[in-house]
């Protein structure tokens, strides 16, 4: 029998074969990814953009998203990250009772009590004042404007209001109302929250006009106000109530005898979370418009944390982040691992889950494994 000789392959030809191997996998690989196919090593490497955030957990810490990035405020200090997850921004401080308000891109850390007040972006710190008196609250808008109650000798208190800048612009006297609070809507408008032995009052100005613009008392205690789009939301411990722009009363939605255990007051909706106060029993996220009408409700069991910005809402329960609109009609969802705190949605497509030690950004758009 005759044997068959081997014959030898250059190394050209192989070369070749391999390239040619390599370019067919490629081929095929990139169309199930345009395509939306999902399996592990396309979910990990389209999750490499998810940034984390971490942090070191106590007993008083407050944590938000800011801006495109991320702020965390403790007793001892305060700290600012961008989307990617660098340290920007790094104070250390001395709070007892630190409280962190954001809106937007602009932030105010505060000591509730105390009298030092920081206002800084995802780029640094703005500016710092000490207050005259005890800090109440403070609170900031989106264009960067800063309220501040406090504690005034002669009067039940006042609110300060700054321009991004830390101009302070001008100074409202409660009377002797106990003052709450007080909120900016754009650059011009400001409303303060007081109680008294009528019960609570708000009040309306135009801080470029000393007049008032309006007013709105409630026999019972009122927890909070916003301003909306169509006027203002008031919330009180059984219901919404609902002022227009002449901050006259046009509307309220009752709670049925449910349990208030969170809200948003947002632009165009408020979200509600009510329970009947079974334990581990369902909570319902509702909608409410701008008008006092429904927009949407779901009940949800294990629910861990709840956000709103425009028409989207993000809920997390029993680690798993669904992404709705409106009406609740689900568009996107995720697990996660660990416990979520506190959610945030940092804008329409990305939320942000704050657990313990950490806090994880989510993207609606991506399609692996966000967790």
């Amino acid at each position: 029998m005759e044997e068959k000789k081997k014959r030898k392959i250059g190394k050209v030809p192989i070369i070749a074969a391999i390239v040619a191997i390599i370019a067919v996998i490629g081929v095929a690989v990139f169309a199930l990814f345009r395509s939306g196919f999902d399996f592990g090593l396309i979910g990990s490497i389209r999750s490499e953009k998810t940034s984390e955030y971490l942090y070191e957990n106590t007993s008083k810490i407050s944590k938000s998203a800011l801006g495109n990035g991320f702020a965390v405020l403790t007793g001892t200090e305060v700290r600012a990250y961008n989307e990617n997850g660098e340290e920007t921004y790094l104070s250390f401080i001395v709070f007892d009772e630190p409280v962190l308000a954001i809106s937007g891109g602009y932030a105010v850390a505060y000591d509730e009590g105390g009298k030092t007040l920081i206002a800084f972006t995802e780029r640094g710190e703005s500016w710092r004042t000490d207050t005259e008196g005890a800090i109440v609250s403070a609170s900031v808008n989106s264009d960067g404007y800063i309220s501040v109650a406090t504690d005034e000798q002669g009067y039940g208190g006042s609110v300060t209001v700054y321009n991004p800048s830390g101009r302070a612009l001008y100074k409202w006297y409660s009377g002797a109302n106990y003052i709450v609070s007080g909120k900016m809507r754009g650059k011009t408008d400001l409303m303060t929250l007081s109680i008294g032995k009528s019960g609570s009052d708000l009040r309306f100005y135009r801080i470029d006009d000393e007049a008032e613009q309006g007013s709105f008392t409630s026999a019972g205690v009122i927890l909070d106000a916003g301003f909306n789009a169509a006027g203002v939301t008031v919330v009180t411990q059984d219901k919404l109530i609902f002022l227009g722009r002449t901050y006259n009363k046009r509307g309220e939605y009752d709670f049925a005898g449910k349990h208030l255990d969170g809200y948003i007051i947002d632009e165009s909706f408020t979200l509600l979370v009510l329970s009947d106060y079974a334990v581990g029993g369902e909570r319902e996220i509702v909608l409410v418009d701008a008008n006092g009408a429904q927009a949407g409700a779901l009940s949800v069991s294990e629910l861990e944390g709840w956000a709103i910005n425009g028409r989207t809402v993000a809920v997390a329960a029993a680690g798993r982040l669904d992404f709705y609109n409106v009406r609740f009609e689900s568009s996107y969802s995720a697990e996660y691992s660990g416990v979520c705190d506190r959610l945030c949605l940092r804008d329409e497509n990305t939320a942000i889950i704050c657990g313990d030690y950490s806090a994880r950004v989510v993207s609606a758009t991506g399609r692996g494994n966000n967790s």
